[in-house]
């Protein structure tokens, strides 16, 4: 019974940290003030598979260059202008 109890916890652990919530640190200071550097941040891995990002929302995205997760605001929508000055 205590094995059965173990190894149900360790594949309920990895399935949640792998499928579902994970843990993102901030790197850099292109956030501050609201991130600052070394932050640490819990992702909902399933909440843009329902729903589409929202204006002002954080999201976490890979970055293409150097293959890591990277934290940025949305400030556009399909169809918006964005300046950059």
């Amino acid at each position: 019974l205590l094995l059965c109890v173990l190894l149900w916890s360790v594949l309920s652990f990895f399935f949640t940290s792998r499928c579902v919530i994970a843990t993102v640190e901030v790197r850099g200071e292109s956030m501050e003030p609201t991130l600052v550097d070394s932050d640490r941040r819990l992702v909902h891995r399933w909440s843009l598979l329902v729903r589409e990002p929202r204006r002002g929302e954080l999201i976490v995205l890979k970055d293409h260059i150097d293959d890591s997760w990277c934290i940025k605001r949305v400030i556009g929508m399909p169809g918006d202008v964005v300046e950059l000055r």
